[in-house]
């Protein structure tokens, strides 16, 4: 039952634009993939269908929440971005979200500098009780080999290069 359940919510999660159109479609995507993430969670619980549905209704409210701030947040006051805020923390929290409110707080001060996929990445954090920080910085690349260096300087190429960097042209005297 849980894989049905998955499959069909995550098809009305990309469907369901309440949860995306206040974002760029990159932005969306962040969100998006948090939300998958999230279904399948409830998924692995075994939950009945009841239960499933109420649960991945909290969810897609918790994201339409993250939706509307990270998406007005520019052309927002201050004033406004505190109230976009707290109707954030009072959904997530009446949906079973820890969303404490230091860590809300922390991330207010620091939302203006992020872009929004970052600034998604840090809701989503302090919603699921994580660091903002840390979490909206996104993964740094896999390590990648450094360049080749360049051939030493007695290197036959270099050699050629200095002689013929150093003879005057035939016009020249």
């Amino acid at each position: 039952m849980s894989e049905a359940q998955a499959a069909s919510a995550l098809e009305r999660l990309y469907e369901d634009t309440s949860v995306r159109d206040e974002l760029m479609d990159a932005d969306a995507t962040v969100l998006l993939e948090w939300g998958a993430a999230r279904v399948n969670l409830l998924a692995q619980q075994n939950l009945d269908d009841s239960h499933f549905e109420a649960a991945y209704l909290k969810l897609t409210r918790v994201m339409a929440r993250v939706n509307r701030f990270v998406g007005k947040r520019h052309a927002a006051d201050q004033t406004q971005q505190y109230e976009l805020l707290q109707r954030l923390q009072a959904v997530a929290v009446e949906s079973g979200y820890s969303c404490p409110q230091e860590r809300l707080a922390a991330f207010a001060q620091q939302h203006s500098a992020l872009d929004d996929s970052a600034a998604i990445r840090a809701l989503t954090a302090v919603l699921e009780g994580r660091d903002s920080a840390a979490a909206s910085t996104p993964p740094a690349p896999p390590n990648v080999a450094p360049p080749p260096a360049p051939p030493p300087a007695s290197s036959p190429l270099n050699v050629l290069k200095n002689l013929f960097a150093s003879k005057p042209s035939e016009g020249e005297s």
